[in-house]
């Protein structure tokens, strides 16, 4: 073959190449629904049980790669390996009664520190920490009428109207405001009826159905219909014998039918172990624990549905219209993240990574701190005190000289202890005492302490 004609079939083939269009899922002009129906259109059903793994690995359609969006948490912080801002803990945030400072603050600064922290991996792909997705577990909102409950801290109260406003609040700060993009992607937890640890992965709430629709579930309502959270997470426990990762009822009926959710629900981790170890020990196989979680509705789990879903798929105990809808609600909710998109053209894609643990951020915390703070009575005026006139202090306990940090957030900057705060704010010269122990004296006893008037001074 002669030179020239070689040249000639190389140019064309160049041409033809670049003739050829990107798919439509890739294309951010054309609208979310054709962009995700087209993917799913793309998928094998292997790689279809992949992406509903939400910590897999990566899966490539037509050379896009596709990455496991490695989920994170933020519940009072960015959890990160490095400092993040960390503000009170959510029961101390309820104290403020403030859903306005929660929105347009708390949860502003949350959002703004995990979209820069995203945007810092993004702009450089070795840029040092954990390289996480926008799908963040939070809030909690479960009600906290169990004082024994260890995980009080994490949530809101026992007040389902105070709860309610809380979590629509914190969720509308945490997926922005922008019409067609998400900033993060809230999900609730745990659904539902979940407020002990004991025997948690087993366990089944007797409730009715008028104290579940008055008093249990108002709160997840509003966060749904009225802040649109993007997910929710299934409880481990059974409601009335059903366990929630497999209760139709709760999961469709309600949240997706009467609720009209359109995002995804996710198993709680080992969501679907629990049904082959714990609830239907014995009586359960994994295929059918991933079919049977499907079939009521959970969307989004571990590798459980990556390796079981085929099988459950071909045996035909999951049909494969509601393993597209599954995919159709979590690949929506990762489009409006924009994880298909440019990484330019995305709204929140100039936050600065400089934000993380900003002099202005923890200036937010410190106000959130200050609100959440709640004196019940003050007779007499007992308080403000005056330094001037206060010439020794006494701090007694292990606490005061020790920070307690809530779980599921990232590490602290500068931290303060209530004993360095007192002696920064004394006057000089004060004298500070301080004993981590308590005095080796005999005291009230637990009767007499509860009987004793209650004093401020």
């Amino acid at each position: 073959m002669k030179p020239l004609l070689w040249i000639f079939l190389a140019l064309a083939s160049l041409n033809l190449a670049a003739a050829v269009p990107e798919p439509p899922y890739m294309d951010p002009a054309q609208p979310v629904e054709r962009r995700v129906s087209d993917l799913i259109a793309h998928l094998s059903l292997e790689q279809k049980a992949a992406l509903l793994n939400h910590r897999g690995s990566t899966v490539t359609v037509d050379a896009h790669p596709i990455r496991a969006d490695q989920w994170n948490q933020c519940l009072n912080g960015v959890k990160w390996d490095r400092p993040t801002t960390l503000f009170p803990t959510c029961i101390a945030m309820a104290a403020t009664w403030n859903p306005d400072l929660v929105q347009q603050e708390i949860a502003t600064v949350l959002s703004d520190e995990a979209r820069a922290i995203y945007n810092g991996w993004h702009l450089d792909p070795k840029a040092k920490g954990e390289h996480k997705g926008l799908i963040y577990r939070a809030p909690v909102i479960n009600i906290e009428r169990n004082p024994y409950w260890g995980r009080n801290h994490e949530a809101w109260g026992e007040d389902p109207v105070l709860t309610g406003r809380m979590a629509v609040a914190y969720v509308r700060g945490l997926q922005g405001e922008a019409p067609s993009h998400l900033k993060l992607a809230a999900t609730l937890k745990h659904f539902a009826v979940n407020n002990i640890e004991a025997d948690r992965l087993k366990m089944s709430a007797a409730v009715s159905e008028r104290m579940l629709r008055e008093y249990w579930l108002p709160h997840w309502r509003d966060a749904v219909v009225e802040g649109q959270a993007c997910s929710l997470m299934a409880s481990y426990n059974a409601i009335n014998g059903t366990p929630n990762n497999i209760n139709r009822w709760l999961l469709t009926d309600l949240l997706k039918n009467e609720w009209q959710h359109a995002g995804f629900v996710v198993s709680d981790l080992g969501g679907v172990k629990t049904m082959v170890e714990g609830h239907e020990k014995g009586r359960m196989s994994y295929v059918d624990a991933v079919a049977q979680s499907l079939m009521a509705g959970c969307d989004f789990s571990d590798k459980e549905f990556e390796v079981h879903i085929p099988a459950a798929v071909r045996t035909g105990k999951l049909s494969e219209a509601r393993l597209n809808d599954a995919l159709k609600r979590v690949l929506t909710v990762r489009f409006r993240l924009g994880d298909f998109d440019p990484f330019e053209s995305g709204p929140y894609s100039k936050i600065s990574p400089d934000v993380v643990d900003s002099p202005a951020h923890r200036a937010v915390a410190l106000k959130a701190a200050r609100q959440s703070i709640v004196l019940l009575e003050n007779r007499q005026h007992f308080l403000p005190l005056d330094k001037a006139k206060i010439h020794r202090i006494a701090v007694l306990g292990p606490l005061a000289d020790q920070v307690l940090l809530n779980n599921y957030n990232g590490k602290p900057g500068k931290v303060i202890t209530a004993l360095q705060g007192l002696k920064d704010r004394a006057a000089a010269g004060t004298e500070i005492l301080h004993t981590p122990a308590p005095s080796s004296s005999p005291g009230p006893s637990c009767r007499t302490w509860r009987k004793a008037p209650r004093r401020l001074s």
